[in-house]
Order: C-alpha cells, then structure tokens, then sequence
C-alpha cells in the first residue's frame, strides 16, 4: 500500500455479499495498531478482536451498555449486541481481487 508499514494485510475468505464490504480473496489492509473501540469507528469496518473469539471483519457501532459494542457481520449483516471488545483496527483500504 505506497510503501507503508503501518498497515496489514489480511485476505478475506468467504463471500460478503449482503453487506458488500469485501468478497471472497480479496485483500484487508488495516491499521497495524490495535485501538480501544471509539466512536470514530462507528459505522466503519474494523477488525475485531473480541474476548474469546478469533479476528474477525465486523461494522462497529456503540452499544446498549459502557464497554460494550454492536457488531454487524460484513457476511450476513446481522448484528451481535452488547459483545465486549478487546481491540479494533480500522479497515484503511480494500484490494478487489
């Protein structure tokens, strides 16, 4: 990505159609630093990384309680309430394959 080194690559597997953030093999490039979920990332694809669970590409938005965060699929749109985040990394930039 232009020669930085502050980012990450991360390939998608799977098909995201319903939300069409990203497809099947196509390229995540994410901030390389974790960040406390904020609102500068509501409505923003980020990796996450909730407690007990692997990494995940969601849509974050601000939940019912403090500390928790709604969590909409980029697979089916769905949204998870209330989960607990450890981390977020913004989605920077998206590769079609």
């Amino acid at each position: 990505m232009d020669g930085r080194t502050d980012v990450l690559a991360y390939e998608v597997l799977g098909t995201n159609a319903a939300t069409g953030v990203a497809y099947d093999k196509w390229i995540v490039y994410v901030a390389e630093e974790k960040q406390a979920p904020s609102p500068a990332h509501w409505g923003k694809a980020a990796l996450v990384k909730m407690q007990n669970q692997p990494v995940t590409l969601k849509v974050v938005e601000a939940g019912t309680f403090p500390g928790r965060y709604n969590l909409r699929s980029t697979l089916t749109g769905q949204v998870l309430e209330d989960a607990p985040i450890e981390w977020v990394s913004p989605v920077e930039w998206i590769k079609p394959r």
